[in-house]
């Protein structure tokens, strides 16, 4: 017998294992299992009583999904295609993700039966959609499975190079999986392309490998298989012996599991008949053919029947009944031509290439996805860290500034301090002198001058003298007196300074275009002594007939402005420079600039300030 044929009892077993676990997983619930399969019309009704309970999309799906499996254990190959195609109709209307694993597990069942049927392109299109629905959905397990079950069409067609591809693939992401049930029929496929591969050891090793893991796991189709492959192996090597009684005890097995016992009974009973024809125990042979004469209508072993009917052709030939040989020999080669035709080779071997070409081009854009998200990842990361970077700059280079304007606060503090300090020195100094002149001075004058004016024989030239010094000195006094800048604003000053000074033959303008200015009681000092002494030189050193003085303020700048119409002064000359320095130092205290313009045609003298 073929040894291809063992597949479709791996696959087979396969999707029922696919639906078992499809309903403790996404595609069942836990009260489904409240129905037990008894009973058709029992299992049925209670199936569509749960429907009425849960009128839900998944249950409705749930049950027919159900029924279809129903139709699968007990062989009924056209209910289970009419249930599935149905399934697959009613799944496409409804969105969701359970709705389309229970679609892919439909087109899984539907798959098998179009493969026992010899539409090996049917079979294969669907499991390669169905394959497609199970890796979107992230079912790596369920994938796994119609991975293998890829394999087992091509060994069917007998490329078992690309079955052992498959098949090696499986077992290793089973493993990876730690699945063990799924393992062991990874490694029972394995071993049989090994063994069609002539890699008899490695067949053996493999098959021993499967059976002890589907001994722990109790999965009867690997055990069973395992009897089929170590009984092949056996016979291979003429030990006809060993191989029939590794075929018996495959055969005992197979009757005591209720699902495709028909399929494992051919594959034994076969391999038997095989084993008599070599002997020429052909009577034997066909007297061993009678136990499936009750189930050689099952549609579910046809494709399978190849050989069965190439072997009774066989024995029928060994007792000279040449007619019913020929007969089982045209329908072998009916069955090969129908199941292993070129078309069919080239339809599998299409869709598995077009499924391993998208699988390609999908993991390749997968993988640019993923570069492209790791290049915005570390974008993003740079963006961060560039944002991090200038916040802290930001914040150090500000920190820095805050520093810079405090020391500047604290250096002006300390400047207005000096300032303060200086001031209040020079004004208790000129405090000290201006009484010192009015009580000492001053009176002593007044004594003379009485004097004078009691005695008729002075001249009236000394009296004269005598009151013009006595004028100056009170007027030196006076001009010492501290001003009260709390209480009078610089402006008044100023003018009534001016206002002072002024006489008839030497007039003392004062003109201005404000009433008052916003100016501390220090820098109003220091800029009253400037103007006070500019005035007094000019009255006694220029010579002047008139001296103007303008006080004028534009958008927070105070300009002063001093001429006279004198003969002006060398600003070089020593006693000049040491004067106009301790000027220029003075402004420079309050923030104040001073230009200074001398000749003989007179003196203009321009200061600047801000207010405060």
């Amino acid at each position: 017998m073929n040894m291809r044929n063992l597949f479709l009892v791996i696959v087979i077993s396969f999707f029922y294992i696919v639906a078992l676990a499809q309903k403790g997983n996404e595609i069942d619930v836990d009260w489904i299992k409240v129905c037990k399969p008894q009973d058709k019309e029992t299992y049925f009704n209670c199936l569509d009583n749960l429907y009425k309970k849960h009128p839900a999309d998944s249950t409705y799906l749930h049950v027919l999904f159900e029924k279809a499996i129903y139709y699968n254990d007990i062989g009924v190959a056209d209910s289970v295609i009419k249930f599935s195609r149905f399934g697959i109709e009613e799944a496409k209307r409804r969105k969701g993700e359970k709705s389309q694993t229970l679609k892919a597990a439909f087109m899984n069942l539907l798959a098998a039966k179009y493969q026992m049927q010899g539409l090996y392109g049917e079979a294969t299109s669907l499991m390669v959609e169905a394959l497609k629905i199970f890796e979107e959905n992230g079912n790596d397990k369920y994938a796994s499975i119609l991975n293998f079950n890829i394999g087992v069409y091509h060994v069917s067609l007998k490329d078992y190079a690309s079955g052992e591809k498959y098949f090696a693939q499986s077992y290793e992401r089973f493993k990876k999986l730690k699945d063990s049930t799924h393992m062991s029929a990874s490694l029972i496929a394995l071993s049989e392309c090994y063994f069609k591969l002539d890699e008899d050891e490695k067949s053996r090793e493999t098959a021993e490998l499967s059976y002890e893991i589907a001994e722990k796991t109790n999965y009867l189709p690997a055990q069973i298989s395992y009897f089929w492959i170590t009984g092949s192996l056996y016979k291979k090597e003429n030990n006809y012996k060993k191989a029939l009684q590794q075929f018996n005890a495959g055969e005992i097995l197979a009757i005591t599991t209720d699902i495709y016992t028909n399929y494992y009974l051919v594959h034994f009973i076969v391999d038997k008949m095989k084993i008599y024809n070599s002997q020429k125990k052909y009577q034997l042979a066909l007297d061993e053919s009678k136990k499936l004469d009750n189930i050689l209508s099952d549609p579910s072993i046809t494709i399978i029947l190849h050989d069965y009917h190439k072997v009774m052709s066989e024995s029928y030939f060994g007792v000279r009944e040449t007619s019913k040989a020929y007969e089982h020999l045209e329908q072998a080669y009916t069955l090969k031509e129908k199941t292993l035709d070129k078309e069919n080779k080239e339809i599998v071997n299409r869709l598995t290439l077009e499924y391993e070409t998208e699988k390609k081009e999908r993991q390749i854009a997968e993988q640019e996805l993923k570069i492209q998200k790791k290049n915005v990842q570390m974008r993003n990361w740079l963006i961060v860290g560039i944002i991090i970077i200038g916040g802290f700059l930001t914040y150090f280079f500000q920190m820095r500034r805050n520093q810079r304007n405090k020391l500047r606060i604290i250096e002006k503090e300390k400047e207005n301090e000096v300032l303060s300090a200086r001031v209040l020195g020079e004004e208790i100094e000129r405090s000290r002198i201006s009484k010192e002149l009015h009580d000492g001075i001053a009176s002593n004058l007044v004594a003379i001058k009485l004097q004078i004016e009691n005695t008729t024989e002075v001249s009236r030239k000394i009296l004269s003298l005598v009151q013009e010094t006595h004028k100056e000195v009170r007027q030196i006094a006076h001009n010492l007196m501290p001003i009260d800048f709390e209480n009078q604003n610089i402006v008044e000053v100023i003018k009534s300074f001016c206002d002072e000074c002024n006489t008839d033959y030497r007039p003392v303008n004062f003109q201005t275009n404000i009433e008052k200015v916003r100016f501390s009681k220090d820098r109003s000092m220091v800029l009253y002594r400037v103007v006070q002494e500019f005035i007094q030189n000019a009255i006694k050193h220029s010579q002047a007939k008139q001296i103007d003085v303008l006080f004028m303020e534009n958008e927070g700048l105070i300009t002063l402005n001093v001429e006279d119409n004198g003969i002006g002064f060398d600003t070089k000359l020593k006693e000049a420079s040491k004067g106009l320095s301790g000027v220029i130092e003075r402004l420079r205290k309050i923030k104040g600039r001073i230009t200074i313009d001398s000749s003989d045609r007179g003196t203009s003298i321009f200061i600047s300030i801000k207010t405060d």
